[in-house]
């Protein structure tokens, strides 16, 4: 354990002045300080909560009020030290010396100078320096004393102001006590060893599945390099073999070669003969066609026939020139004919191409009717019909036209009121806002002058309380000087100066011989405390070697019977147990360990079955919700089971409506030129061209097919409303299809697959936990024993 020896203090509260050092020595074991209020005792404490942790105590103003005052000093600057001794455990010496200044100026300035540690070896005697310029001297001094900074402050060199502890506040206590015990870094410390044996044990878990998975390659390895080196044995056999038969084949060979020699010339005469009996059939065929095609055989010199022949040849090539110009002729006529076949063609696309902008004209000219009756029916006006001539449309959109200007115009002027409107609005609330933001300038100017004069206020009330007590000091001091001088006057003419001198030499040496003996003595006290200490070890061990031997002598006695019978001995007093029980006890734990082992792989297997049976239920859950979200859908419709028959008959009812749109579109123009036809003088049915007997029946039927063109119209739309709908529901139910082969696919394939899966990892999770209690309870019953 360390100790202070010696504190010598410098210029701090009432301890001596820049000249003398106050030094007290620590005696051992114990030290107490006693004296009168005001004499220093909370001082030396205070000056060694300062050596030792750096920090200057309660209500002092950061060691403004710790120094001596400057003011009161004749020179310019007081310096304070404070200078400590201390021996560690092992016995090197520890000085610790802090220096703090105040100046004074207009203002007193206070600083900490320096903090310097020296060590001094107890062997060696070497000393070693550090200052706070080249590390931190606070926590070096702490590991030297082998006490944190927590426990010197707040329990050995508490000041008198801490001592009562926070119990009220529970959390300043908490951290008080975590201060004291360090418990944030045992925390850490703990967490840290946790989350390293966790990862230890997991790495430890995967390295043993590796060696096992390494342990069956490495079988494997073995497997395969035996079979390889008997694959290699008998590769170098059958090398050997067929080395023996090559050289036994090779007389053979040559005799091949020879008789392949032979047949391939056998064959190319072979050949040879065939071409020459080909080319000679050739010849004599060529010859009786010849002879078969000559009608009329020639008779006569060979003269005639060459000029027969001459003559011959000059018909061909007339022949051939009039062929050349014959096909010539036909080009000419080809190239006519594709000239006029694409100007037929162009001609046809031109003809098609008006007709469909004939079409887009009418679909326009409709369009722009309806847009011209929307907008006549909004402004109250008679709506045109649909034959309509293109002036009446003219003069409409004129009308049209003006009733658009005379409405822009009096949105102009609505427009310009409201904009003056918003101006003068605008103006107000600018004024206002001004206002108000000089208002507001003006509370926070008065509100900081408030401000600025209450601090002026608190810091004239703190010089005046300062003042106060600084002026009762002085009145103490001066009086004391007073006492003092007049005390020194008195002693001057009372004293000798060289005998007093004598006599402090003689003092100081005397002082100095006690030192040392007082080291000595420390020393002493030192070794007889660790004797004492070894003498009480020694005693405590004989009497708990006693009491240990007696509880033996009682468990012998207890379990005498199970001892021999678990280890199979007569008696106990001629035999060491315990080589028999580590032998014993060896099998257990390894009978024990291997068990744990199981049990370990059969829990591994639980979680890694128990994870998997989770998420096949979770997918289950997952495709049964889908399945139920993709019926609703369908639902809505039709049933998911009868979908194909309810599409085939939807496409059945868009295609009628279609066919019956088509109908009523073109039906109102057969009706007008059925119309036409009867109006003309001695009319005749269109379809069937018979007379009619009477004109009351023309009549009729003209009334009948004019009721028929004024209700199209209505029917028109309405097919076209129910056509529309039914193409909608059509175009969903195609969307829907492939949702419903999915609920096909889900119920048939997946769900029973799922299933299936389930059941098999359930019944493998069953069989696993049961092996696993019982190799637990087995684990008990060896425990037990």
């Amino acid at each position: 354990m360390s100790r202070i020896r010696r504190l010598s203090i410098r210029g701090i509260r009432n301890f001596g002045d820049e000249k003398e050092e106050a030094l007290i020595r620590f005696s051992r074991p114990l030290t107490l300080i006693l004296g009168p209020n005001g004499t220093g005792k909370t001082t030396i404490i205070e000056a060694l909560k300062f050596a030792t942790c750096g920090e200057f105590p309660p209500g002092s103003d950061r060691g403004k009020s710790f120094i001596h005052d400057p003011t009161l000093s004749t020179t310019s600057s007081v310096r304070g030290v404070i200078r400590a001794e201390i021996i560690d455990v092992v016995g090197n010496i520890y000085t610790i010396c802090r220096t703090i200044e105040s100046t004074k100026a207009n203002v007193t300035r206070f600083k900490t100078l320096d903090s310097a540690l020296s060590r001094v070896n107890k062997d060696t005697k070497e000393v070693i320096s550090i200052t706070n310029r080249c590390t931190n001297v606070d926590t070096e001094l702490t590991l030297a004393m082998g006490v944190s900074k927590p426990i010197l402050d707040y329990v050995i060199f508490c000041h008198q102001e801490d001592l009562s502890w926070p119990f009220q506040d529970g959390k300043k206590l908490k951290e008080r006590f975590d201060e004291i015990f360090d418990s944030a870094k045992f925390n850490k410390a703990l967490e840290n060893i946790m989350k390293l044996i966790k990862d230890l044990k997991q790495r430890v878990n995967i390295l043993k599945e590796q060696k096992q998975n390494y342990q069956l390659i490495v079988n494997e390895v073995i497997d395969k390099e035996t079979k390889l080196e008997d694959n290699k044995k008998r590769l170098e056999n059958s090398k050997i073999k067929i080395e023996e038969f090559n050289k036994e084949l090779e007389p053979v060979i040559q005799k091949i070669k020879k008789l392949e020699k032979i047949d391939v010339e056998y064959k190319d005469l072979q050949s040879e003969q065939k071409r020459k009996k080909a080319e000679y059939d050739m010849f004599k065929q060529q010859l009786d066609n010849l002879k078969k095609d000559l009608q009329n055989i020639f008779e006569d010199t060979t003269e005639k026939l060459l000029k027969e022949i001459e003559s011959y040849d000059e018909e061909l090539i007339g022949k051939i020139n009039e062929i050349d110009e014959f096909k010539k002729k036909l080009r000419d006529i080809t190239e006519k004919e594709s000239t006029i076949s694409n100007k037929l063609a162009n001609e046809r696309v031109t003809n098609g191409s008006l007709r469909q902008q004939i079409k887009d004209h009418e679909k326009k000219i409709i369009l722009r009717n309806q847009i011209l009756n929307e907008s006549l029916s909004s402004w109250n006006l008679n709506i045109v019909d649909s034959n309509v001539s293109e002036l009446e449309v003219i003069a409409f959109t004129k009308r049209l036209q003006e009733k658009m200007r005379e409405l822009e115009h009096k949105l102009e002027e609505n427009k310009i009121k409201r904009e003056e409107e918003e101006k003068e609005l605008q103006k107000t609330v600018d004024t206002l806002r001004d206002k108000y933001l000089k208002l507001d300038t003006e509370k926070n100017l008065k509100e900081n002058e408030i401000i600025e004069t209450r601090k002026e206020i608190d810091k004239i009330k703190l010089d005046i309380m300062q003042l106060s007590a600084e002026s009762n000091k002085l009145n103490f001091i001066e009086s004391k000087l007073q006492k003092v001088q007049i005390r020194i006057q008195q002693l001057n003419d009372a004293i000798d100066v060289d005998t007093m001198k004598k006599e402090i030499d003689d003092k100081i040496k005397i002082r100095n011989e006690m030192d040392t003996l007082l080291n000595t003595i420390d020393e002493e006290i030192t070794l007889l405390l660790k004797q004492s200490s070894l003498q009480t070890e020694l005693e405590l061990n004989k009497s708990a070697l006693v009491i240990k031997e007696k509880e033996i002598e009682k468990l012998k006695k207890k379990h005498e019977e199970k001892i021999i019978s678990l280890l199979d001995i007569k008696d106990l007093s001629q035999i060491k147990l315990k080589n028999n029980f580590d032998m014993v006890q060896k099998e257990l734990i390894n009978e024990i360990e291997s068990i744990n082992q199981k049990i370990r792989t059969e829990e591994h297997q639980i979680a890694t079955l128990e994870t998997t049976i989770s998420h096949i239920e979770h997918e289950l859950q997952n495709k049964k919700k889908e399945i139920n979200l993709n019926k609703e859908k369908i639902s809505l419709i039709c049933s998911y089971k009868n979908f194909d028959e309810v599409l085939l008959l939807q496409s059945k009812k868009v295609k009628d409506l279609q066919d019956k749109r088509g109908m009523f579109a073109h039906q109102s123009a057969a009706y007008k030129e059925y119309m036409k036809q009867l109006r003309n003088t001695n009319p005749c049915c269109p379809l069937c061209h018979r007379g009619f007997d009477k004109i009351e029946t023309i009549t009729t039927l003209l009334k009948e097919m004019e009721t028929e063109i004024e209700n199209h119209p209505n029917r028109l739309k309405e097919c076209e409303k129910e056509l529309k709908e039914q193409q909608e529901k059509y175009d969903k139910m195609l969307q829907l299809k492939p949702i419903v082969e999915r609920i096909i696919q889900l119920e048939e394939i997946e769900l029973e697959k799922l299933t299936s899966n389930l059941e098999k990892f359930k019944n493998k999770l069953n069989e696993s936990r049961t092996t696993a209690i019982e190799l637990k309870t087995k684990n008990l019953i060896l425990k037990k024993n």
